[in-house]
């Protein structure tokens, strides 16, 4: 899951809640703001996009994008409170982009196999053999102006996912994973999902497949390019399509062999 709390007090004196979630699993998202006279605001994915909050927010879109979720102006915590940690491990984020090791569903494969499939750059996944990326339209710029993304840098990310932003590296707008379920159906899955209420873009190219054209031009016999249209409905340049709002398909790219 990705889940963001924005300070949009300057704009509509609330602050905002987005989230999503990249995966096909149902769940619960609690948050609570800890100043003084604050509150819980639980949200429930009922499957289908379909997300509801306790606090009258609702949405077929698939993804939480509640621009009033907690009034601007509470109390500070009172000095010396107690306030209870939520313990685990911190997250730190690192400069470079390292192919971690194999994780999830992937952990059994034999290291001996990995392969440097020659995909460049830092927005490539799983052994350098996908490149991920997204664009979204900028209308505030410019009627019709593309805008690409970067990717942020997340310690325990793994090599199979990616955090993208649109702006600024420290507000990332979307999550992709590229997961292995080779054992599973024959396919690579993919997965993806944004914390915005933007259209976007989703792109992914598979290096197993990269030739250069006559021209010079690397071009893929596998390429899957995702849209979303807007209230939920994404397709896919490979039939995909769905209208709960979350990429999750799992017959993206079939495996080798």
């Amino acid at each position: 899951m990705l889940l963001k709390v924005v300070d949009g007090c300057w704009l509509n004196g609330h602050w905002w809640v987005f989230g999503s979630a990249a995966t096909d699993l149902a769940y619960e998202v609690a948050i609570e703001d800890l100043a003084q006279g604050g509150g819980i605001v639980e949200y429930r994915h009922n499957g289908g996009g379909v997300i509801v909050g306790d606090n009258g927010y609702s949405t077929a879109a698939g993804v939480i994008d509640d621009t009033s979720a907690f009034p601007c102006g509470r109390s500070p915590v009172h000095a010396g409170a107690d306030r209870q940690s939520a313990g685990g491990p911190a997250a730190h984020a690192v400069a470079e982009y390292g192919q971690d090791p194999f994780s999830g569903i992937v952990a059994a494969r034999d290291s001996a196999d990995v392969r440097d499939y020659g995909c460049p750059g830092e927005s490539c996944l799983n052994n350098w053999r996908f490149r991920v990326g997204a664009t979204f339209l900028d209308r505030e710029a410019c009627d019709g102006c593309i805008s690409g993304t970067g990717r942020v840098p997340t310690h325990g990310l793994g090599d199979s996912g990616a955090l993208t932003y649109f702006f600024e590296p420290d507000n990332p707008e979307m999550l992709l994973k590229v997961v292995d379920g080779c054992a599973v159906n024959g396919h690579w899955w993919v997965f993806g999902s944004a914390a915005t209420d933007i259209g976007y873009t989703v792109y992914i190219d598979d290096y197993a497949t990269a030739r250069q054209n006559a021209r010079g031009h690397m071009v893929f016999d596998r390429q899957n390019i995702y849209d979303h249209h807007g209230g939920g409905w994404i397709t896919g340049s490979n039939g995909y399509s769905t209208r709960a709002g979350v990429i999750s398909d799992t017959t993206a790219f079939p495996c080798d062999g």
